[in-house]
């Protein structure tokens, strides 16, 4: 609901000055609200549904292509939001249909909250790794990066619930199981 006036003119390609005259005609008419962001100033859909209605209108291929190119700005132009925030990222890759850097930048955002003791956003971030991770194009690099995000799940789920919590040995085993398929010996000491 909420983002930098920076970033929208990034992403729209548009002088700032336009980018300004229509943000401040949104403003007026109530459909944003001045917001508040850490990376500057920004502005706010006043209500979730007018995002959503806005979104709507939106073809599904311009979409996509919308939301690929919000997240290669924020990769190029905007390193310290992209590294500050992977899970939004990760959510524009996701719509982008680049299932294999939603992937990525899910699990760098389970690593985040991880290192933050947030083990429930962990674990959650972490799941929506794997779960991009398997809509990506079929190729070893899939099985590696599964490898890896479910060894970082299953880390996440004995620091925050226990090492007999449900899912933890599930998780281990598909783990082990991976690393039978990739064939390495030094992946299976870990799993086990």
């Amino acid at each position: 609901r909420e983002f930098p006036i920076s970033i929208l003119v990034a992403v729209s390609g548009m002088p700032e000055a336009e980018v300004r005259i229509g943000v401040s005609e949104l403003l007026d008419a109530d459909v944003l609200a001045v917001g508040h962001s850490p990376f500057g100033e920004a502005v706010a859909f006043r209500h979730l549904l007018l995002r959503e209605a806005a979104y709507q209108l939106l073809l599904r291929r311009d979409r996509q292509r919308l939301h690929a190119r919000v997240a290669e700005t924020l990769v190029t132009a905007f390193p310290a939001i992209a590294e500050a925030l992977p899970h939004v990222l990760a959510i524009q890759w996701g719509e982008a249909a680049d299932h294999a850097r939603a992937a990525v930048a899910w699990n760098r955002a389970g690593e985040q909250a991880a290192q933050r003791s947030a083990y429930a956003e962990a674990i959650d971030h972490f799941g929506k790794a794997i779960a991009a991770n398997a809509r990506a194009v079929e190729e070893p690099a899939r099985d590696e990066r599964e490898f890896a995000y479910r060894m970082n799940l299953s880390g996440a789920l004995i620091a925050g619930r226990g090492f007999s919590a449900p899912g933890v040995a599930e998780e281990m085993e598909k783990a082990g199981a991976l690393s039978v398929k990739l064939g390495s010996a030094a992946r299976l000491v870990p799993a086990l």
